[in-house]
């Protein structure tokens, strides 16, 4: 029997009805292969006109029919490409995610996964068919009442993907995006960097956690947790391999890729040394507002009279953190750089058994004279905050240092 592969296509690949035509094209040619399942998402830019519609009708749309009407744009594209299958002469079946049986909480616009049928999706493709899922939703069950449609917020249609490939048991899930995947660093500031043919779940999970565009955590996290293949492919170009990820112990480099995010905003508060000792004052307004704080540092003046706590928060949140902290301490010296600070990371399941990574990234950095600002690491990641106008400088250098751009 023909291995069964799930398929997801994101919003660049089904962007236009010539791109849909080409996903149709590629999933009529695997399809000679293999037992193909395809979960879509809406086409570029669509959701976020459909967010902004909402916004202009009210200013706190109702979270049922605010999701209801996010929920469309994969309604579209999935009818589509169902069309286009169809007219190249094969069999397909376009399915909303409550008509495929995914069961969600009742967390609108964030939903979570609870349970899928697997029998409803198994029965289309027993049958020679092509099930097309909308991606990004699912339904919440009311019992004897209407089902309500959920979304399931950041990530969703590549969750929904890896979720039915787990609950149907496939051979493997395919990711197609507009990239060919997984590099060693951002092509378009490293030109020497690599496609990586292979990468472990965990490495991938923190590349995705600290700015890494190609995938997201959540999607990554469910395929870990249920030792899921994961391939990334670009749409644009299918026969190139892409990156798998995998679970395998293989011995891994020190240094796997770098990787760079920007939105952050550091915010720094100093205050008499005594208070510093309980950081739990400032951080819970911040926690009871929702706002995430990342890396976290602590430092003493000379005197030890005076005390410091440097962070970062989600730049998009930067003002408000800084607004939330002055109202509750309106005594405390609060000073916000919310637009020139950016988080460089290096990430490789090799730093476990080999000592001095940290020490000669900081190394490379003293050299080019680059300041760091903040530091945080893990067992496999060292992540450094700079100034953002040297953020390309830093990446091209430890690229080099690294050797990273040697296959």
């Amino acid at each position: 029997m023909k291995a069964l592969v799930v398929q997801k296509y994101g919003g660049t690949s089904v962007g236009s009805l010539e791109r849909i035509r080409h996903v149709a094209q590629w999933v009529a040619q695997s399809s000679a292969e293999q037992r193909n399942v395809v979960v879509v998402s809406a086409m570029a830019g669509q959701t976020n006109k459909l967010v902004e519609m909402a916004s202009q009708m009210s200013e706190r749309p109702d979270p049922e029919s605010y999701d209801m009407l996010l929920a469309s744009g994969e309604q579209v594209s999935c009818a589509l490409l169902a069309m286009a299958l169809k007219d190249l002469g094969l069999r397909a079946v376009p399915l909303l995610g409550f008509q495929a049986g995914l069961e969600t909480s009742h967390h609108f616009s964030k939903a979570r996964i609870l349970k899928i049928n697997p029998k409803i999706l198994q029965s289309i493709v027993d049958q020679g068919a092509v099930p097309i899922v909308a991606g990004f939703q699912g339904f919440v069950s009311e019992g004897l009442k209407a089902s309500k449609i959920t979304t399931l917020g950041r990530g969703g249609s590549d969750t929904s993907a890896v979720a039915i490939a787990i609950a149907m048991k496939a051979s493997r899930c395919d990711i197609f995006t507009d990239v060919d995947g997984v590099y060693t660093a951002d092509p378009r500031i490293v030109p020497q960097a690599r496609r990586i043919p292979r990468i472990r779940f965990d490495e991938m999970m923190e590349l995705a956690s600290l700015g890494a565009k190609v995938l997201h955590m959540r999607s990554v996290e469910l395929a870990a947790k249920y030792q899921m293949p994961l391939r990334v492919l670009s749409s644009f170009d299918p026969q190139q391999g892409g990156t798998l990820l995998h679970s395998e112990s293989l011995e891994s480099p020190v240094v796997s890729a770098i990787t760079s995010d920007h939105e952050e905003a550091l915010l720094t508060i100093r205050m008499e040394e005594s208070k510093a000792y309980f950081p739990n004052l400032y951080f819970k307004p911040l926690a009871e507002a929702g706002i995430n704080v990342d890396v976290i540092v602590r430092s003493v003046a000379d005197d030890q009279s005076m005390a410091s706590i440097s962070f970062t928060v989600p730049r998009d949140e930067g003002t408000k953190a800084l607004e939330l902290l002055k109202r509750n301490f309106p005594s405390e010296n609060l000073q916000l750089k919310p637009e020139s600070v950016v988080k460089v990371s290096i990430v490789g399941l090799g730093m476990r058994t080999h000592s001095g990574v940290a020490a000669q990234m900081f190394e490379v950095l003293a050299e080019k004279k680059i300041p760091v600002r903040l530091i945080t690491t893990s067992e496999i990641k060292v992540s450094v905050l700079i100034d953002e106008p040297q953020k390309a400088l830093a990446i091209q250098s430890l690229h080099a240092a690294f050797g990273l751009g040697q296959p």
